[in-house]
């Protein structure tokens, strides 16, 4: 029943759920078409995430996240308003895949004694 190093037989599908999921492009121009109330997307570091599920429980309402769709990056805005280790953790169930094309933002520097 169980798959083992010896073995051909395959796992039952619920036991695959620790797989790591194959990694989905996305094109921008996907994401913005998902903008509405009853079908959101957003972008947090290159990662977007489907929370239209999620819009009626969001403690900061429906709006924010419509407002934070449609192909920008929303990590700014997540970071600003505190978010807790929970819902980054709740975010996972959420993940669709990578942005394509996605660069992250180069870190400025914090070196003051450049010359």
């Amino acid at each position: 029943m169980f798959k083992s190093v010896e073995s051909k037989r395959e796992l039952p599908a619920y036991l695959n759920l620790g797989k790591p999921k194959k990694k989905r492009m996305i094109p921008v121009e996907e994401v913005k078409k998902h903008t509405t109330k009853g079908d959101c997307w957003i972008i947090l570091k290159g990662k977007v995430y489907d929370v239209s599920e999620y819009m009626y429980e969001h403690p900061g309402g429906k709006s924010i996240l419509v407002k934070n769709s449609g192909g920008q990056d929303a990590q700014d805005e997540f970071e600003a308003y505190g978010h807790s280790k929970g819902a980054r953790n709740k975010l996972e169930k959420f993940y669709l895949g990578e942005l394509e094309g996605f660069k992250p933002k180069e870190k400025k520097s914090t070196n003051f004694l450049q010359i």
